[in-house]
């Protein structure tokens, strides 16, 4: 299941908040749970962050993260802004996610995992702008957008 790690607004959902309601799931008979994050405005964030990432800014709920992964006994599948292999490697290898889940960045290059697999570390190209989307709202073609912008490194 997927569950906001925290809204960013007033009054809005807390990584407290959303402990107690992981422990919950986890109760019912959940298996495992996304964590994500934001809110529409007036939020703080967004779940959208437009433009290339410093790998110190991937991984927007990693405090988050580790909260849940301290506190609650099940699988973590983490998001928000991933676009590095050597990031997802790290939030894994440190305990804080046992999976990662990208999205924007596999519609711009659906390869992304065998080129990372295969040696090619470079991150994906992905800068967020969410033309993938708005075109498909559209009925349009759905796809990456913005693929004539070049990968980082090629």
């Amino acid at each position: 299941m997927k569950l906001n790690s925290e809204n960013f607004i007033e009054g809005g959902l807390t990584i407290e908040e959303m402990i107690k309601a992981a422990g919950l799931f986890r109760e019912a008979g959940v298996d495992g749970i996304e964590l994500s994050g934001g809110g529409n405005p007036p939020a703080k964030y967004l779940p959208l962050r437009l433009g290339r990432l410093d790998e110190n800014e991937e991984g927007y709920y990693r405090d988050a993260a580790r909260r849940f992964k301290e506190t609650i006994d099940l699988p973590l599948m983490l998001n928000g802004g991933i676009r590095s292999y050597e990031v997802a490697w790290q939030l894994v290898n440190e305990g804080m996610a046992d999976y990662i889940t990208i999205s924007r960045p596999l519609i711009r290059e659906p390869d992304l995992v065998k080129r990372w697999r295969f040696g090619d570390k470079r991150p994906s190209g992905c800068i967020s702008c969410n033309l993938c989307f708005h075109r498909l709202k559209e009925g349009k073609d759905f796809g990456c957008w913005t693929e004539k912008q070049p990968v980082e490194g090629s």
